[in-house]
């Protein structure tokens, strides 16, 4: 099975015309034609068999002949500071969607060495890895923002922040199985500073310990995005 995406189809559609760099994948390389059945997803929890209704030079006819809702039940949202390397932090955006988290904030803090992030590039990764997955539904990837102000700006009742720092932590063991909405923040190389972490503690973020281990930011992200995920 291969699983294309279309944003601007839902359970209301009845039928579309596709006219993008799919159009080519589909007739050319997999020799689709008139009758064939294709899997279309919106990547807001819906799939659809479409099937193929008229092809033209750039344009592919489908009719809707059915469609399955299936939401993502995990109601995990990570706030990970930018990495120096784009391409590790893309790794990171392409796990998550595999995982299936709900959501993803990129931050910039005290130690951030990058300052911007490529939201295009950002966003086409994430829809490839949720089709390569078969997912349905993908995360949802916020606005930059800078920590202060994600801290401050969180109202969920669980929320956490993860740190090599010297204080108290729980283990993530003991948090996995929540319910409800789950915020998560993810440290720079580098970590949060102190100040950084007595804010996020202020604004009732709890510290956690993910293990012995000295990780990477991304493999943290991984990790978390892993357990709530496998334990749910």
């Amino acid at each position: 099975m291969e699983l294309f995406y279309n944003s601007n189809i839902d359970k209301n559609t009845k039928k579309f015309i596709l006219d993008n760099e799919d159009v080519k994948h589909i007739l050319r390389v997999k020799r689709k034609k008139i009758g064939d059945i294709i899997e279309f997803t919106n990547g807001k929890g819906f799939g659809f068999e479409c099937a193929i209704e008229k092809i033209e030079k750039k344009k592919i006819y489908f009719t809707i002949r059915n469609s399955v809702e299936k939401k993502n039940s995990n109601n995990l949202h990570i706030g990970i500071c930018l990495l120096k390397s784009s391409t590790r932090f893309e790794f990171f955006l392409e796990k998550a969607t595999e995982i299936g988290i709900k959501e993803i904030t990129p931050i910039i803090s005290k130690n951030t060495v990058k300052k911007n992030i490529n939201v295009v590039r950002s966003k086409n990764k994430i829809i490839s890895a949720m089709k390569q997955s078969l997912k349905y539904s993908m995360p949802k990837l916020n606005n930059l923002e800078f920590f202060e102000s994600f801290c401050t700006n969180s109202t969920e009742e669980s929320k956490f922040i993860c740190t090599c720092r010297n204080i108290k932590k729980i283990p993530i063991s003991k948090i996995i199985k929540l319910d409800g909405a789950v915020k998560f923040l993810i440290g720079p190389e580098g970590d949060f500073n102190n100040e950084e972490i007595n804010h996020s503690i202020k604004n009732r973020f709890t510290p956690v310990s993910l293990g012995n281990s000295r990780l990477r930011a991304e493999t943290a992200a991984i990790i978390v995005s892993s357990a709530f995920s496998t334990f749910k």
